[in-house]
């Protein structure tokens, strides 16, 4: 009777070592197979682009490396405004850590004003917190002037916002 409970508990102990070496084994895999979502964690996103009324007809457009906007702009009485939000979308705050313009116009002329919506300076270090959206505002103007020198006046604008995560 011994002899038997002896071996019964060395099959008990033999499936409870078996059993805790898979289900080891099975969390060491899981874990090495674990993806980190990364839009969980840092998910900066551009959207709602609105152009502003009154602005003369241009062509606008939303792409994965920033925003392209063609405009021709005729007297001084004509302007191109749009606006759009940055929404960070993750769980970690963000920093501005460059901002890009990349400004092509007849003679050099043109220039693009870029503000948040309230007119204030975007610096870079400027901070957008979790979950938090803000509103950039892009104008360009026809130069004023005395004396008419420019009739049509073309503008190339390419812009984008770079961000690194805030600690």
């Amino acid at each position: 009777m011994k002899k038997a409970l002896g071996i019964l508990e060395s099959l008990l102990i033999a499936q409870l070592l078996f059993v805790s070496i898979l289900i080891g084994i099975k969390f060491i895999y899981g874990i090495r197979h674990e993806t980190i979502e990364v839009k969980y964690l840092w998910n900066i996103t551009s959207s709602e682009i609105k152009v502003t009324e009154g602005s003369v007809n241009g062509e606008l457009t939303n792409t994965e490396d920033g925003i392209v906007l063609n405009v021709k702009l005729k007297n001084e009485e004509e302007f191109y405004e749009f606006t759009y939000d940055i929404t960070n979308n993750g769980n970690l705050d963000a920093a501005i850590t460059n901002i890009e313009q990349d400004i092509t116009s007849t003679n050099n002329i043109l220039v693009a004003k870029i503000t948040y919506l309230d007119d204030s300076e975007i610096k870079i270090g400027d901070i957008i917190k979790s979950k938090e959206t803000k509103t950039i505002k892009v104008r360009i103007d026809y130069p004023k002037q005395e004396t008419k020198i420019y009739d049509e006046l073309t503008l190339n604008f390419a812009h984008k916002i770079s961000f690194s995560p805030s600690y």
